[in-house]
């Protein structure tokens, strides 16, 4: 399967997205490439990061284990085209955040491990 083939080869990077993206968790360039952000939630209080949702609520997770688990599997989701890309920036990006969002809450999550 092409998407054994993707992950197989992944490499993970650890770095500062900057400071005018200390909001951002991680991303996925292309299925060979996740990166995350050294200065953001994943690190930080990622049990405290909300996670938005595509009726424009938020989600938080209740500790960082949790939270962390839950944005690895958004980029794996990513790397094997099970979600769809959000793009770079502006509305219609933070929409299908939210959609991606939902997806993986929906068959990874036990709603009992996260609060709106």
């Amino acid at each position: 399967m092409q998407w054994q083939t993707s992950t197989r080869n992944t490499e993970y990077d650890i770095l500062s997205f900057g400071p005018s993206r200390s909001d951002e968790v991680a991303q996925t360039w292309n299925s060979g490439l996740v990166q995350i952000n050294l200065t953001g939630r994943f690190f930080n209080n990622a049990g405290g990061a909300q996670f938005r949702l595509p009726d424009g609520t938020t989600i938080t997770f209740d500790n960082d284990q949790t939270a962390q688990a839950f944005v690895l599997l958004h980029e794996l989701a990513h790397q094997t085209h099970v979600i769809l890309s959000e793009g770079l920036e502006g509305v219609a990006a933070k929409q299908q955040e939210g959609f991606n969002n939902q997806f993986i809450l929906d068959n990874c999550f036990d709603n009992r491990e996260y609060h709106k």
